[in-house]
């Protein structure tokens, strides 16, 4: 009989290969065919999962101090579906050091007083020794978080159709109040040079995003990032 982990692996294998065919680049539950179906959800969190356990293992072995943030589904760790997340990693993780995984938990509720998801958040550090939020730009409920365990908080930038005037602002007031409660402050998926840099300069403690990395098939090891280096070509060209 096909486990759990292998029926996830096949699913979203396929889904993948089908969606980036047929519209380019996606990521998160955009590759699924209904992103609201929470068993589909949770499949895939596990798929994902089971990717980066390899990834993981290579990097403890080699001795790299890189770290892997890995997205799980807030639905995935509270709704009844096929796959428990919390049981399945388990076994997975057992060969990975914490020191190189942290968990990011996405989708929270807008009503966070309403669950008690502080069980949730020490569960997955119990794999992980820092446990973050994906919560959006203009998140302020920053207490809730810290309160529930809640290491660091970032956002995703990739997908926001605002323009980068309201991204700026909003970046400064995101990075001011989530340090205001000693939260980490990270952001990714910055598109441009321009809002890179102002995401390095509005004080989020990390920022990823092309103008810092291209995509890259594995994990390497950590390296010095100098902020001239993005500006060279187009000095060069002036």
């Amino acid at each position: 009989m096909m486990s759990v982990k292998d029926k996830a692996l096949e699913i979203f294998e396929c889904i993948a290969v089908r969606r980036m065919a047929c519209v380019g680049f996606v990521s998160g539950r955009d590759v699924l065919p209904k992103p609201d179906d929470l068993s589909a959800v949770a499949e895939l969190d596990l798929y994902v999962l089971g990717s980066a356990v390899p990834e993981l293992e290579r990097m403890s072995a080699q001795g790299l101090r890189s770290t892997i943030l890995l997205p799980v589904h807030f639905s995935t760790l509270t709704e009844e579906t096929d796959i428990d997340y919390l049981i399945e990693s388990r076994p997975l993780l057992k060969n990975v050091d914490p020191a190189r995984l942290a968990f990011e938990i996405v989708g929270l509720p807008t009503r966070l007083t309403e669950f008690n998801y502080r069980d949730l958040v020490a569960a997955l550090g119990s794999a992980s020794r820092p446990v973050f939020a994906r919560v959006p730009i203009e998140f302020q409920n920053f207490l809730d978080l810290r309160l529930a365990g809640i290491h660091g908080v970032g956002v995703d930038l990739y997908d926001d159709s605002r323009s980068e005037a309201q991204i700026i602002g909003m970046l400064d007031r995101f990075s001011m109040r989530a340090s205001e409660e000693n939260l980490v402050t990270y952001g990714y998926g910055t598109r441009t040079l321009s809002l890179n840099t102002a995401a390095m300069c509005s004080g989020l403690d990390f920022v990823g995003g092309y103008p810092v990395s291209p995509t890259c098939d594995s994990v390497t090891d950590v390296s010095e990032f100098d902020l001239r280096t993005a500006y060279k070509p187009i000095v060069n060209a002036a």
